[in-house]
């Protein structure tokens, strides 16, 4: 076969290849007459987005297309121009009059057109554009069979946040065809950048051409695509037509070094039968067409098909990508995720870093805690909720600043203190294996000031249960002793953070130990202390009570609240109980305030004023210690003594103590100025008085171990005068005491006679010198 007519032959299935090759779809309809349209390009360079000369990705350009040959009509080839004005070069681009497109952006080869997503003619000319047309032009990377896939995704514009899925479908179809779309598979994803395809690593589309991934960007402006090629069927109708193979039938590369000045081609051929196809496009050999002879060819099968199982490259799709400023939330969850679950990797140097992130969380809205705190998949792949990763964090980074100092004074405290903690089942899916009622048994304070404490775990009946083998603290690991219990660094000046140790477990679980020891209240002194005026209920009971013997008397370990009522023994036997409560609580119907331990009721008559009116005296005995503790605290609210009346069994009420109409209510808030503490004999200006815990006794006897006084109307001790009982008249002496016996005395000059120490009167009395007579006064006449 000669070189001439071997040229001619060639021509002529080139331009038979051509014609089969042409788009089915052709645009027919017609625009009206336009001098310019705004539409968008977008070029895909050999299977990667094209570069403008502004560095940025030819994607969705605007264009303004002119009607340049001025028929009245915007054509693809038109538009083709403008892009290369604007965004190439005007030479980059060659155009037959015939309507043929030679060069795109410097680069000659075969191409593509679509418009609106619809394949067009490749004699552009007859490709018309309109107002707002989205252009879509394609540099094959396969000039052998043209075999290259339209591809697009199903979203073009999507604005995330780094973290956030997104999802994309890849569908395609054979550029040429008017075809249904198809997914694309095992087609690698990645970013547009400075005119190259970064992939993304291990994100492919799947066989549903679905992609799900997330990014890791700066917030900003992005382009994705997509790279890569599909196994597809191509339409080749004749052998010749794969003459520019990738490789020969001896496995060199051959693809870009025939030498098509000769149009020199080869005969496709497999040594499998595949009858008419398709044939594997890895299994196709060549032998050059001027070696072969039809009458000695024996080394395989012809190709007689137009159909070869291809891997078809893909044009670049694109989505344009907005990823925003995280926010708050965005950065806390970004930032737990960095986080260990492990408390043993952290170090008290990590303390600032996760307090910072607290903080942070701290600072969120109520809804955007709930979100954190019931977000999972953290990536420690631990199925905790990332608010339980930052506790469990917070919380261990705060075990290495266990502050053990103490002003207590060296000795063992105890407590009842019965915190009970967790690691928050309330952050995320609730788990019971790690929540512990902890309890604090003592506190040791040694010579230094240093504090430790035995602790332990409860059941919800208070019975000590067998825990973790060890707690861990700060990086230190304190084990469990035969009575189930632990000895610990603890912090009395805030929270003790620890954790549980467990072969059984991947990591300690941290606990929060909320345990404050009050330092001791000096007791009052001994003394008398006023208290403020008595506070009535509505009815006038208030009249029952006089404010000036309200007070408190502090004597040793003991403090007595004590007040006197005037009035009928029936009024005020009625109100027997009094109880210790705060003013906030007085407002419930029946709330029934409880003493503090060791507090003793008392009341009953003390002693008579001489005005016939019986004296009261009712006393709330407490240890000094409580009455101590109580004005200690810092009191919100008044905290009252109250009288409280007992009401029956009825229908309205149930049986027991009731805050009564007319209760009485003595304030604690503040006391008054102290007093001397009196008790027991005093003297006064002279005098001797009696007290009995600072109250004066008067018109009243008092024996002591000498004998007995007789305290006066104003308290004072009577001395040389006569005191009357419920007997009769008795002499106390210069003394102070009772002249006792059977005997005359003499008084102011007067001789009596007494009888067992009472005065004889208006009767004889005789002695050994014989009778005499004591008159009414009992004078002797």
């Amino acid at each position: 076969m000669k070189k001439g007519f071997k040229k001619a032959l060639l021509m002529l299935l080139s331009l038979v290849m051509v014609f089969t090759m042409m788009p089915l779809a052709t645009m027919t309809a017609f625009a009206d007459d336009a001098t310019s349209a705004e539409v968008t390009f977008t070029l895909s360079n050999q299977g990667v987005l094209a570069k403008a000369t502004d560095g940025t990705a030819v994607v969705e350009k605007p264009v303004t297309v002119t009607d340049l040959n001025g028929d009245g009509t915007l054509t693809y080839d038109e538009a083709l121009a403008a892009a290369h004005e604007s965004y190439n070069s005007a030479d980059g681009f060659d155009c037959s009059d015939s309507g043929w497109v030679n060069k795109i952006w410097g680069e000659y080869g075969s191409f593509t057109f679509q418009n609106n997503g619809t394949a067009l003619p490749s004699v552009v000319t007859q490709g018309i554009v309109k107002e707002g047309d989205k252009l879509y032009t394609a540099i094959n990377s396969d000039n052998t069979l043209y075999a290259d896939w339209y591809t697009s995704f199903d979203n073009t514009s999507i604005t995330t946040k780094n973290g956030k899925e997104i999802s994309l479908v890849l569908t395609g179809r054979q550029g040429s065809l008017d075809v249904d779309a198809r997914p694309a598979s095992g087609v690698q994803i990645g970013i547009w950048k400075d005119g190259a395809f970064e992939p993304l690593d291990g994100v492919k589309t799947g066989e549903d051409g679905k992609a799900t991934f997330t990014v890791d960007l700066e917030p900003g402006e992005y382009i994705l695509s997509a790279k890569g090629s599909v196994a597809d069927i191509v339409d080749a109708e004749a052998s010749l037509t794969l003459s520019k193979a990738t490789k020969d039938k001896d496995g060199n590369d051959i693809y870009g070094k025939t030498d098509w000045t000769t149009y020199t081609t080869y005969i496709g051929y497999t040594e499998k039968d595949y009858e008419d196809g398709p044939y594997p496009w890895n299994e196709i050999q060549w032998i050059e067409l001027e070696d072969f002879d039809a009458e000695e060819f024996d080394d395989g099968y012809l190709l007689y098909s137009g159909n070869v199982a291809w891997d078809c490259p893909i044009t670049a799709p694109y989505a344009k990508v907005l990823v925003e400023e995280p926010s708050a939330l965005d950065l806390v969850l970004a930032s737990i995720g960095g986080l260990s679950n492990d408390p043993r990797n952290f170090t008290a140097a990590d303390a600032e870093r996760v307090e910072a992130i607290q903080a942070a969380y701290e600072a969120l809205s109520a809804e955007d805690k709930a979100t954190v705190d019931s977000t999972f998949k953290h990536p420690s792949g631990d199925g905790q909720s990332y608010g339980r990763i930052l506790e469990a964090a917070v919380w261990t980074v705060r075990s290495f600043a266990t502050d053990t100092s103490t002003t207590l004074a060296p000795g063992t405290y105890t407590t009842t203190t019965e915190p009970a903690v967790s690691s928050s089942s309330d952050k995320g899916k609730s788990d019971s294996s790690r929540v512990r009622n902890w309890v604090v048994e003592s506190v040791e304070v040694s010579e230094d000031g240093q504090a430790t404490a035995v602790i332990y775990v409860i059941d919800d009946k208070g019975k000590v249960v067998t825990s973790y083998p060890s707690v861990w603290i700060g990086g230190e690991s304190y084990n469990k002793d035969s009575n189930n219990r632990y000895t610990i660094p603890i912090d009395l000046n805030g929270i003790t953070y620890l954790g549980g140790v467990s072969s059984s477990m991947p990591r300690p679980i941290m606990y929060a130990l909320s345990t404050t020891i009050e330092e001791p209240v000096p007791p009052l002194a001994d003394g008398i202390y006023t208290l403020p005026e008595l506070k009535a209920g509505p009815s006038d009971m208030f009249n029952h009570f006089e404010a000036d013997t309200t007070y408190l008397v502090v004597n040793g370990d003991t403090a007595t609240i004590r007040f006197i009522t005037d009035g009928s023994t029936k009024s005020i036997q009625k109100y027997s109980r009094i109880a210790l409560g705060k003013s906030s609580e007085l407002v419930e119907e029946n709330y029934q305030p409880e003493l503090p331990e060791g507090t003793t009721i008392i009341d009953g008559v003390l002693c008579d004023d001489g005005s016939g009116k019986e004296k009261y005296l009712f006393k709330v005995e407490m240890p000094n210690a409580e009455v101590s503790k109580l004005l200690a605290n810092e009191i919100e609210e008044d905290i009252y003594i109250v009288v409280w009346n007992k009401v029956g069994s009825s229908e309205e009420k149930i049986p027991g103590w009731y805050k009564a109409k007319d209760d009485i209510y003595l304030s604690l808030g503040q006391l008054g100025e102290t007093a001397e503490l009196k008790n027991g004999w005093v003297k006064e200006d002279g005098d001797w008085y009696y007290y009995e815990e600072t109250l004066k006794i008067t018109n009243k006897w008092k024996k002591d171990s000498k004998g007995w006084c007789y305290l006066g109307a104003d308290g004072a001790m009577v001395t040389n005068d006569w005191a009357k009982d419920t007997k009769g008249w008795v002499y106390v002496g210069s003394n102070g005491y009772m002249v006792t016996g059977t005997k005359w005395l003499k008084a102011d000059g007067v001789w009596y006679h007494i009888t067992n120490g009472y005065r004889d009167e208006n009767k004889w009395m005789k002695d050994s010198k014989g009778w005499c007579y004591v008159g009414e006064d009992g004078a002797m006449v």
